[in-house]
Protein backbone atom coordinates (compact mmCIF):
# COMPACT_ATOMS: atom_id res chain seq x y z
CA UNK A 1 0.00 0.00 0.00
CA UNK A 2 1.55 3.10 -1.02
CA UNK A 3 0.49 6.97 -0.02
CA UNK A 4 1.21 10.45 -1.37
CA UNK A 5 3.83 11.89 1.06
CA UNK A 6 5.11 15.51 -0.38
CA UNK A 7 8.64 16.71 0.63
CA UNK A 8 7.46 19.50 2.91
CA UNK A 9 5.25 16.82 4.98
CA UNK A 10 8.13 15.14 5.83
CA UNK A 11 9.53 18.50 7.58
CA UNK A 12 5.96 19.22 9.24
CA UNK A 13 5.06 15.67 10.04
CA UNK A 14 1.73 15.24 12.33
CA UNK A 15 3.81 13.12 14.36
CA UNK A 16 5.78 15.87 15.59
CA UNK A 17 2.65 16.89 17.90
CA UNK A 18 3.32 14.13 19.91
CA UNK A 19 6.37 15.68 21.98
CA UNK A 20 4.56 19.18 22.53
CA UNK A 21 1.30 17.34 23.43
CA UNK A 22 3.11 15.34 26.01
CA UNK A 23 4.27 18.58 28.27
CA UNK A 24 0.37 19.69 28.38
CA UNK A 25 -0.68 15.81 29.45
CA UNK A 26 2.09 14.47 31.80
CA UNK A 27 2.54 17.19 34.22
CA UNK A 28 -0.53 16.44 35.29
CA UNK A 29 -1.87 13.29 34.51
CA UNK A 30 -1.25 11.65 37.86
CA UNK A 31 -4.30 10.15 39.02
CA UNK A 32 -5.10 7.26 41.08
CA UNK A 33 -5.62 3.59 39.17
CA UNK A 34 -9.49 4.12 40.11
CA UNK A 35 -10.67 6.94 41.01
CA UNK A 36 -14.25 5.36 41.46
CA UNK A 37 -14.25 3.12 44.31
CA UNK A 38 -18.28 2.52 43.28
CA UNK A 39 -20.58 1.28 40.58
CA UNK A 40 -20.78 3.98 37.87
CA UNK A 41 -22.87 4.16 34.64
CA UNK A 42 -19.71 3.65 33.10
CA UNK A 43 -19.03 1.33 29.99
CA UNK A 44 -17.62 -1.42 32.50
CA UNK A 45 -17.28 -4.17 29.76
CA UNK A 46 -14.80 -2.36 28.76
CA UNK A 47 -12.70 -2.35 32.08
CA UNK A 48 -12.82 -5.95 32.21
CA UNK A 49 -9.36 -8.43 31.07
CA UNK A 50 -7.97 -8.20 28.92
CA UNK A 51 -8.19 -4.63 28.81
CA UNK A 52 -8.69 -3.68 32.03
CA UNK A 53 -5.06 -4.56 33.29
CA UNK A 54 -3.92 -2.45 30.09
CA UNK A 55 -5.40 0.64 30.97
CA UNK A 56 -5.51 0.39 34.83
CA UNK A 57 -2.95 3.11 34.16
CA UNK A 58 -3.40 6.26 32.12
CA UNK A 59 0.15 6.02 30.44
CA UNK A 60 -1.85 3.36 27.64
CA UNK A 61 -4.74 6.07 26.85
CA UNK A 62 -2.32 8.59 26.59
CA UNK A 63 -0.04 6.52 24.14
CA UNK A 64 -3.35 5.91 21.77
CA UNK A 65 -4.45 9.29 22.39
CA UNK A 66 -1.64 10.86 20.98
CA UNK A 67 -1.46 7.83 18.07
CA UNK A 68 -4.98 9.07 17.48
CA UNK A 69 -3.75 12.64 16.66
CA UNK A 70 -0.92 11.76 14.67
CA UNK A 71 -2.69 9.12 12.74
CA UNK A 72 -5.62 11.80 12.37
CA UNK A 73 -3.16 14.45 10.90
CA UNK A 74 -1.76 11.64 8.22
CA UNK A 75 -5.27 10.89 7.22
CA UNK A 76 -5.54 14.81 6.26
CA UNK A 77 -2.73 14.88 4.92
CA UNK A 78 -3.65 11.89 2.70
CA UNK A 79 -6.84 13.57 1.78
CA UNK A 80 -5.93 17.71 1.52
CA UNK A 81 -2.04 17.32 0.70
CA UNK A 82 -1.81 20.23 3.01
CA UNK A 83 0.83 19.64 5.80
CA UNK A 84 0.08 23.33 7.64
CA UNK A 85 -3.24 21.93 7.58
CA UNK A 86 -2.77 18.11 9.16
CA UNK A 87 -0.04 19.42 11.19
CA UNK A 88 -2.78 22.33 12.78
CA UNK A 89 -5.88 19.82 13.13
CA UNK A 90 -3.90 16.78 14.38
CA UNK A 91 -2.27 19.84 17.40
CA UNK A 92 -6.01 20.86 18.51
CA UNK A 93 -6.90 17.18 18.54
CA UNK A 94 -3.78 15.90 20.61
CA UNK A 95 -4.33 19.62 23.13
CA UNK A 96 -8.00 19.38 23.81
CA UNK A 97 -9.56 19.39 27.33
CA UNK A 98 -12.28 17.40 25.91
CA UNK A 99 -10.14 14.26 26.35
CA UNK A 100 -9.43 14.45 29.77
CA UNK A 101 -12.32 12.09 31.04
CA UNK A 102 -11.16 9.04 28.76
CA UNK A 103 -7.47 9.33 29.56
CA UNK A 104 -8.59 9.78 33.55
CA UNK A 105 -11.35 7.60 34.25
CA UNK A 106 -10.42 3.72 33.86
CA UNK A 107 -13.20 2.23 32.42
CA UNK A 108 -13.31 5.36 29.58
CA UNK A 109 -9.67 4.92 28.39
CA UNK A 110 -10.39 1.98 25.96
CA UNK A 111 -12.22 4.97 23.67
CA UNK A 112 -8.76 6.20 23.33
CA UNK A 113 -8.11 2.86 21.54
CA UNK A 114 -10.95 2.72 19.84
CA UNK A 115 -10.47 6.24 18.31
CA UNK A 116 -6.96 4.84 17.30
CA UNK A 117 -8.17 2.53 15.30
CA UNK A 118 -10.45 4.78 13.42
CA UNK A 119 -7.47 7.21 12.75
CA UNK A 120 -5.47 4.36 11.49
CA UNK A 121 -8.43 3.06 9.37
CA UNK A 122 -8.68 6.89 7.96
CA UNK A 123 -4.76 7.13 7.50
CA UNK A 124 -4.52 3.42 5.27
CA UNK A 125 -7.59 4.25 3.58
CA UNK A 126 -6.30 4.62 0.06
CA UNK A 127 -7.39 7.60 -2.18
CA UNK A 128 -8.00 5.36 -4.83
CA UNK A 129 -7.98 1.73 -4.03
CA UNK A 130 -7.67 -0.89 -7.12
CA UNK A 131 -7.54 -4.00 -5.30
CA UNK A 132 -9.29 -5.56 -2.48
CA UNK A 133 -6.48 -6.45 -0.25
CA UNK A 134 -5.47 -2.36 -0.12
CA UNK A 135 -8.83 -1.75 2.32
CA UNK A 136 -8.09 -4.99 4.24
CA UNK A 137 -6.24 -3.12 7.07
CA UNK A 138 -8.20 0.14 7.17
CA UNK A 139 -11.78 -2.16 7.32
CA UNK A 140 -9.93 -4.62 9.88
CA UNK A 141 -9.66 -0.63 12.10
CA UNK A 142 -12.62 0.55 11.65
CA UNK A 143 -14.83 -3.02 12.31
CA UNK A 144 -12.43 -3.58 15.75
CA UNK A 145 -13.07 0.08 16.80
CA UNK A 146 -16.89 -0.37 16.80
CA UNK A 147 -16.13 -3.32 18.39
CA UNK A 148 -14.64 -1.53 21.55
CA UNK A 149 -17.56 0.88 20.91
CA UNK A 150 -20.31 -1.67 21.00
CA UNK A 151 -19.92 -2.47 25.06
CA UNK A 152 -20.03 1.17 25.53
CA UNK A 153 -23.00 1.74 23.88
CA UNK A 154 -24.62 -0.64 25.29
CA UNK A 155 -24.06 -0.63 28.98
CA UNK A 156 -24.84 2.98 28.62
CA UNK A 157 -28.85 1.68 27.21
CA UNK A 158 -28.81 -0.91 30.31
CA UNK A 159 -27.79 2.29 32.88
CA UNK A 160 -30.19 4.67 31.27
CA UNK A 161 -32.75 3.47 29.38
CA UNK A 162 -34.99 2.57 33.26
CA UNK A 163 -34.29 6.49 33.62
CA UNK A 164 -35.79 7.31 30.17
CA UNK A 165 -38.38 5.02 31.02
CA UNK A 166 -39.19 6.02 34.62
CA UNK A 167 -39.20 9.85 33.46
CA UNK A 168 -42.51 10.95 31.00
CA UNK A 169 -40.40 13.76 29.86
CA UNK A 170 -38.43 11.95 28.21
CA UNK A 171 -40.59 10.25 25.48
CA UNK A 172 -39.21 9.89 22.02
CA UNK A 173 -41.06 13.33 20.76
CA UNK A 174 -38.74 14.66 23.56
CA UNK A 175 -35.45 13.19 22.17
CA UNK A 176 -36.59 14.22 19.05
CA UNK A 177 -36.88 17.71 19.61
CA UNK A 178 -34.22 17.73 22.33
CA UNK A 179 -31.13 16.70 19.34
CA UNK A 180 -30.43 19.67 17.79
CA UNK A 181 -29.94 21.52 21.12
CA UNK A 182 -27.64 18.79 22.31
CA UNK A 183 -25.77 19.25 18.74
CA UNK A 184 -25.88 22.89 19.56
CA UNK A 185 -24.66 22.54 23.28
CA UNK A 186 -22.17 19.98 22.50
CA UNK A 187 -20.55 22.40 20.27
CA UNK A 188 -20.33 24.86 22.43
CA UNK A 189 -18.19 22.63 24.72
CA UNK A 190 -15.80 22.31 21.46
CA UNK A 191 -15.47 26.01 20.88
CA UNK A 192 -15.34 26.85 24.50
CA UNK A 193 -14.73 23.57 26.69
CA UNK A 194 -14.97 24.98 29.93
CA UNK A 195 -16.42 24.38 32.49
CA UNK A 196 -16.08 20.63 31.55
CA UNK A 197 -17.92 18.30 33.57
CA UNK A 198 -18.93 14.32 33.65
CA UNK A 199 -22.48 15.19 34.59
CA UNK A 200 -23.55 17.89 31.79
CA UNK A 201 -26.94 19.07 32.70
CA UNK A 202 -29.46 18.24 29.67
CA UNK A 203 -32.66 18.52 30.15
CA UNK A 204 -35.29 17.68 27.59
CA UNK A 205 -36.19 20.48 24.87
CA UNK A 206 -40.06 20.78 23.86
CA UNK A 207 -40.67 20.55 19.79
CA UNK A 208 -41.17 23.90 18.67
CA UNK A 209 -39.49 26.12 21.79
CA UNK A 210 -36.51 28.71 21.25
CA UNK A 211 -33.80 26.24 22.14
CA UNK A 212 -35.40 23.95 19.77
CA UNK A 213 -35.24 26.51 16.83
CA UNK A 214 -31.69 27.13 18.31
CA UNK A 215 -30.25 24.08 17.95
CA UNK A 216 -32.40 22.77 14.86
CA UNK A 217 -30.53 26.40 12.97
CA UNK A 218 -26.84 25.17 13.91
CA UNK A 219 -28.11 21.83 12.58
CA UNK A 220 -29.22 22.84 9.97
CA UNK A 221 -26.34 25.02 8.91
CA UNK A 222 -23.93 22.38 9.51
CA UNK A 223 -25.57 19.97 7.18
CA UNK A 224 -25.72 22.98 4.61
CA UNK A 225 -22.18 23.90 5.14
CA UNK A 226 -21.30 20.20 4.46
CA UNK A 227 -22.90 20.27 0.92
CA UNK A 228 -22.54 23.71 0.25
CA UNK A 229 -18.53 23.84 0.31
CA UNK A 230 -17.82 20.11 -1.06
CA UNK A 231 -16.11 21.85 -4.00
CA UNK A 232 -14.87 25.31 -2.98
CA UNK A 233 -14.09 24.59 0.59
CA UNK A 234 -13.38 20.72 1.01
CA UNK A 235 -11.63 20.97 4.43
CA UNK A 236 -14.53 22.42 5.82
CA UNK A 237 -17.06 20.60 4.18
CA UNK A 238 -15.23 17.17 5.79
CA UNK A 239 -15.12 18.98 8.96
CA UNK A 240 -19.05 19.20 9.24
CA UNK A 241 -19.39 15.57 7.97
CA UNK A 242 -17.36 14.45 10.79
CA UNK A 243 -19.02 16.51 13.54
CA UNK A 244 -22.78 15.21 12.24
CA UNK A 245 -21.07 11.79 12.25
CA UNK A 246 -19.91 11.91 15.41
CA UNK A 247 -22.84 13.53 16.37
CA UNK A 248 -25.01 10.50 16.21
CA UNK A 249 -23.84 8.27 18.26
CA UNK A 250 -25.06 10.59 21.44
CA UNK A 251 -27.88 12.57 19.83
CA UNK A 252 -30.04 11.41 22.46
CA UNK A 253 -32.16 9.22 20.24
CA UNK A 254 -30.04 6.32 21.73
CA UNK A 255 -30.24 6.40 25.37
CA UNK A 256 -27.01 7.73 27.25
CA UNK A 257 -26.33 9.08 30.13
CA UNK A 258 -24.72 12.38 30.31
CA UNK A 259 -25.36 13.30 26.78
CA UNK A 260 -23.08 15.96 26.55
CA UNK A 261 -20.17 14.28 29.07
CA UNK A 262 -16.83 15.00 27.94
CA UNK A 263 -16.16 11.20 26.29
CA UNK A 264 -19.31 11.77 24.12
CA UNK A 265 -17.71 15.33 23.49
CA UNK A 266 -14.33 13.37 21.88
CA UNK A 267 -16.61 11.88 18.91
CA UNK A 268 -17.11 14.97 17.36
CA UNK A 269 -12.88 15.85 18.30
CA UNK A 270 -11.68 15.54 14.95
CA UNK A 271 -14.71 17.45 12.95
CA UNK A 272 -13.90 20.27 15.66
CA UNK A 273 -10.27 20.23 15.01
CA UNK A 274 -10.43 19.86 10.86
CA UNK A 275 -13.10 22.64 11.00
CA UNK A 276 -10.89 25.31 13.00
CA UNK A 277 -7.83 24.25 11.57
CA UNK A 278 -9.47 24.79 7.77
CA UNK A 279 -10.55 28.34 8.70
CA UNK A 280 -7.28 29.53 10.70
CA UNK A 281 -5.35 28.54 7.65
CA UNK A 282 -7.11 30.76 5.42
CA UNK A 283 -6.24 33.72 6.63
CA UNK A 284 -3.60 35.42 4.24
CA UNK A 285 -1.02 36.08 7.57
CA UNK A 286 1.31 33.00 8.17
CA UNK A 287 2.14 34.84 10.90
CA UNK A 288 -1.44 34.95 11.92
CA UNK A 289 -2.23 31.92 11.48
CA UNK A 290 0.94 30.72 13.54
CA UNK A 291 0.11 32.74 16.43
CA UNK A 292 -3.55 32.35 16.39
CA UNK A 293 -2.93 28.42 16.49
CA UNK A 294 -0.28 29.01 19.11
CA UNK A 295 -2.39 30.75 21.67
CA UNK A 296 -5.35 28.43 21.43
CA UNK A 297 -3.02 25.22 21.56
CA UNK A 298 -1.81 27.56 25.04
CA UNK A 299 -4.91 28.15 26.36
CA UNK A 300 -6.11 24.28 26.08
CA UNK A 301 -3.09 23.55 28.17
CA UNK A 302 -4.08 26.09 30.85
CA UNK A 303 -7.29 24.46 30.66
CA UNK A 304 -5.89 20.90 31.12
CA UNK A 305 -3.77 22.06 33.81
CA UNK A 306 -7.06 22.84 35.71
CA UNK A 307 -8.73 19.86 35.10
CA UNK A 308 -6.86 17.15 35.81
CA UNK A 309 -5.89 17.66 39.48
CA UNK A 310 -10.02 17.48 39.28
CA UNK A 311 -9.49 14.22 38.46
CA UNK A 312 -7.22 12.90 41.34
CA UNK A 313 -9.79 11.26 43.19
CA UNK A 314 -13.20 10.61 43.24
CA UNK A 315 -14.26 13.30 46.07
CA UNK A 316 -12.66 15.93 43.55
CA UNK A 317 -14.00 15.04 40.76
CA UNK A 318 -17.68 14.32 42.54
CA UNK A 319 -17.63 18.15 44.03
CA UNK A 320 -15.99 19.64 41.23
CA UNK A 321 -19.36 18.07 38.96
CA UNK A 322 -21.38 18.65 41.80
CA UNK A 323 -20.48 22.44 42.26
CA UNK A 324 -21.44 22.94 38.46
CA UNK A 325 -24.50 20.86 38.38
CA UNK A 326 -26.52 19.81 41.61
CA UNK A 327 -29.64 18.69 40.05
CA UNK A 328 -28.20 15.73 38.10
CA UNK A 329 -29.94 12.25 39.34
CA UNK A 330 -27.16 9.99 38.69
CA UNK A 331 -24.36 12.78 40.53
CA UNK A 332 -26.46 12.30 43.36
CA UNK A 333 -26.70 8.56 43.38
CA UNK A 334 -23.09 8.55 42.47
CA UNK A 335 -22.17 10.75 45.77
CA UNK A 336 -24.54 8.26 47.59
CA UNK A 337 -22.52 5.50 46.85
CA UNK A 338 -19.05 7.66 47.17
CA UNK A 339 -20.67 8.26 51.27
CA UNK A 340 -21.24 4.32 51.49
CA UNK A 341 -17.96 3.42 50.18
CA UNK A 342 -16.38 6.75 52.83
CA UNK A 343 -18.84 4.87 55.48
CA UNK A 344 -21.14 7.74 55.67
CA UNK A 345 -24.95 6.59 55.89
CA UNK A 346 -26.34 9.78 56.90
CA UNK A 347 -24.40 11.49 54.02
CA UNK A 348 -25.64 8.65 51.54
CA UNK A 349 -28.98 8.71 52.94
CA UNK A 350 -29.47 12.23 51.71
CA UNK A 351 -27.83 12.26 48.46
CA UNK A 352 -30.41 9.52 47.75
CA UNK A 353 -33.22 11.33 48.93
CA UNK A 354 -32.53 14.24 47.68
CA UNK A 355 -32.04 11.89 44.22
CA UNK A 356 -35.59 10.57 44.71
CA UNK A 357 -37.04 13.85 44.94
CA UNK A 358 -35.52 15.14 41.43
CA UNK A 359 -36.79 12.13 40.12
CA UNK A 360 -40.52 13.47 41.22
Amino acid sequence: MRFHVSPAFSRFSPFFVIPFALLAWLPRLHVSPNPFPFPTDAPLLLARPPLGALFATPWPALAFHLLAAALFGCAIQTRHRSPALALAASALYAFHPAASEILAAPAHRPLALAFALFALAAAAFPRAPRRPRAVVLPAAAFLLGLFLLGPALLDGWRATAPLYAADPAWTLPQRLASAPWLFFRSLRYLLVPWPLNVAQPADPVAPFTTRFWVGLLWLALAVAGAIRFRRTFPALSDALVLLLVGFVPFSGLYPLPHPIADRYLCFMLPGYALAVAAVLLKHPSRGARAAATLLLLLLFALLLRIRLPQWRSAETLLAAAAFQNPASVSLNLACADLCDALDRPDSAAAFRAEAARMRQ
